[in-house]
């Protein structure tokens, strides 16, 4: 298996306090997790046991048990219970949320993962979106800009030098997806109805308010793109590398 990628992230010991106006982010690298495949989906729900059933690859059913684990862990320890006692209830089109501890359910909370590293935001009575792409080579990239993203947007991406165009369009797309998986919609469901109607990326770790949601682009590891939306205000967030208590 290739070498996990280094996370840019200071680790943190433990959660800190998550205050109110407030937001965490952790990536963690899924292929440093050990244990048996077996045990990891046996920690997790019938449905999610499902999904990871219905993944094609080893690599991908064991990384996606191993995200729902940590997410399970982070959320546990910010809600002083334990992993197994998390039950989860899900939004028309799969967004998670917490059904029980009961106590919990003002904790609202997004992940994504892609490649070998799994991203978390966190956030107190605020919808969050969060979503991570590993950066690879993309075949009609001008047609998928085309379809997804703004008439400004597509042509900023073509006036980017050829060496750039790969990671530019990552940075786009995973501002788009980031704030739908906030919204808990699908991509399609935002398109815009005129080339005005959303405003274009302002550039490389600039976040940029639309409809009261602000999105914020992150870089967790080289070669990897990602990005954070959050509904109303301007909350500061705090991102660090999650260490797993399973890491071997």
């Amino acid at each position: 298996m290739p070498t996990a990628p280094e996370i840019l992230w200071p680790p943190c010991p433990v959660p800190p306090r998550l205050s109110v106006g407030e937001a965490h982010g952790w990536c963690a690298a899924l292929d440093r997790v050990g244990g048996e495949l077996a045990d990891l989906l046996g920690s997790l729900s019938d449905d999610e046991r499902t999904r990871a059933q219905r993944l094609h690859f080893p690599v991908n059913r064991r990384r996606y048990a191993v995200a729902r684990s940590l997410l399970r862990e982070i959320l546990a320890c910010y809600l002083g219970v334990r992993p197994v006692d998390l039950r989860f209830a899900y939004g028309p089109n799969g967004k998670p949320e917490l059904r029980e501890p009961g106590a919990g359910r003002d904790l609202q909370f997004n992940l994504s993962h892609s490649g070998a590293l799994a991203l978390f935001a966190l956030a107190w009575r605020r919808p969050v979106g969060v979503d991570l792409e590993e950066i690879r080579p993309i075949e009609n990239i001008d047609t998928i800009a085309a379809r997804y993203f703004v008439p400004a947007e597509a042509e900023l991406l073509q006036q980017i030098e050829p060496g750039r165009r790969c990671e530019t369009f990552y940075q786009l797309w995973t501002q788009h997806e980031a704030r739908v998986k906030a919204r808990g919609t699908h991509l399609d469901d935002t398109l815009p109805a005129s080339s005005d109607s959303r405003r274009p990326w302002a550039g490389s770790g600039q976040p940029f308010a639309e409809q009261a949601w602000h999105v914020i682009l992150l870089q967790p590891a080289v070669g990897y793109a990602a990005a954070v939306a959050f509904a109303e205000g301007d909350p500061r967030l705090h991102v660090y590398e999650w260490v797993p208590k399973t890491a071997p």
